[in-house]
């Protein structure tokens, strides 16, 4: 029998694919099946994107180094994401001027061809591969700066805004749950524990909702 703390982390998982799928249908919907060289713009846009907020939403770190210093591991890699977020700024600079409007019908936007067809997709599968799980770790260790950096709301806004995602996650959930049921019977016998682990944490948080909001 898997753990409570198993079943939750199930849970989160699920939700969070799930979510991070949505928006990619959402994606497709708005600009068109996109070339893989069209996509691996956007992805270095984003990872820019990624640096420009973690230079500026970081505490500064002062090496006891000479001045110009290049070598020490610290310094370097603050240089290294400098320089993606450069490279960030020129992407997003392109991408906006040369595919400037999307297709939002379903269909592929005007794109440039950049490089021709690939001669290997399995190879360059492999380092999607490597890359997807490291956007997880990435979200994971934000999570946890978050609950450490968590501070009492200063305003009645903020307590609703927290009580309507918590909705919206009850109702997440809820939805997952009818979902997978309406799946069965399940392959994998663990599929029973997360479904009723979702409607569990879904009926435990409208409960609490009820009772606070």
């Amino acid at each position: 029998m898997p753990t409570e703390k198993g079943t939750q982390e199930a849970i989160q998982t699920l939700m969070l694919g799930k979510r991070w799928q949505n928006r990619a249908v959402g994606n497709v919907e708005k600009w068109g099946n996109q070339r893989p060289d069209t996509l691996l713009l956007a992805l270095i846009e984003e990872v820019g994107e990624v640096a420009i907020a973690m230079e500026a939403n970081s505490e500064p770190i002062y090496d006891a180094t000479p001045p110009g210093a290049d070598d020490v591991p610290g310094a370097v890699g603050r240089k290294l994401i400098r320089e993606m977020a450069t490279l960030g700024r020129e992407t997003r600079n392109f991408l906006e001027t040369e595919y400037s409007a999307p297709a939002g019908d379903g269909s592929t936007s005007g794109e440039h061809r950049i490089y021709g067809e690939l001669t290997d997709p399995e190879r360059i599968q492999e380092e999607v591969e490597d890359t997807a799980p490291l956007c997880w770790q990435l979200y994971w260790a934000l999570q946890e700066g978050q609950s450490q950096t968590a501070h009492r709301p200063k305003d009645g806004g903020v307590v609703s805004e927290f009580g309507d995602r918590l909705q919206g996650a009850a109702s997440t959930m809820a939805g997952e749950a009818d979902e997978l049921a309406a799946r069965r019977p399940h392959r994998d016998a663990h599929l029973y524990d997360v479904e009723e682990g979702l409607r569990f944490r879904s009926e435990q948080l409208n409960e609490w909702l009820d009772g606070n909001y």
